[in-house]
Formats: C-alpha cells, sequence, structure tokens
C-alpha cells in the first residue's frame, strides 16, 4: 500500500505515472484517507484506486507517545477511517 502519497509532493500526473509503474510490481492499495489529505487530494487518490482496481485505505499516522500531537484512530484531526477499509484490506491479505 502507498502510503501518505502527499508526501511524495508529486503534481497529479507524475502521481498517476508512479502509481500505474508500482501497479506492475505489485503495488495494491492506496491511503486515501489520512488526517492530513485535503479533499481534493482524498478525491483524486480516490479516483486513482478506481482506475487500477487499488483497495483504499486510511490512517492516522499514529506512532506512539513520542507523537503527542497524533492520537491513535483520529491522527490530529478527526480523522474516521470506515470498517469497509478495514475487511477489504483483510480480504486483499489472504488472496
Amino acid at each position: 500500500v502507498l502510503a501518505h502519497p502527499v508526501q511524495l509532493k508529486l503534481d497529479n500526473e507524475k502521481l498517476d505515472d508512479m502509481v500505474g509503474e508500482l501497479v506492475e510490481y505489485g503495488l495494491r492499495g492506496i491511503e486515501v484517507l489520512y488526517w492530513n489529505h485535503t479533499a481534493a487530494q482524498t478525491s483524486y487518490y480516490k479516483m486513482l484506486t478506481e482506475k487500477y482496481s487499488l483497495i483504499q485505505t486510511g490512517g492516522s499516522d499514529f506512532h506512539g507517545p513520542n507523537r503527542t500531537e497524533t492520537k491513535l484512530g483520529v491522527g490530529a484531526g478527526n480523522l474516521e477511517i470506515p470498517m469497509e477499509f478495514y475487511e477489504n484490506l483483510k480480504k486483499e491479505a489472504g488472496r
């Protein structure tokens, strides 16, 4: 899964190209929901998952108590990851 693609700092065209190449190497998902993504980024990443038949994931970027600004499950905001993401990830892991 490509985690927080926003941190790659690529424009949409270059990210699309990169995702297409990574799919050839076995990429199976993109972190669509991330506490720091804008609505436009979330929408674009969702479109990429549909274009390349990838699963959508999400994450709070929680790394433990050493990062007090990031809370488990919600990040630095009020992120909510649908249970469907977990179920799809679980199915994909079983393939």
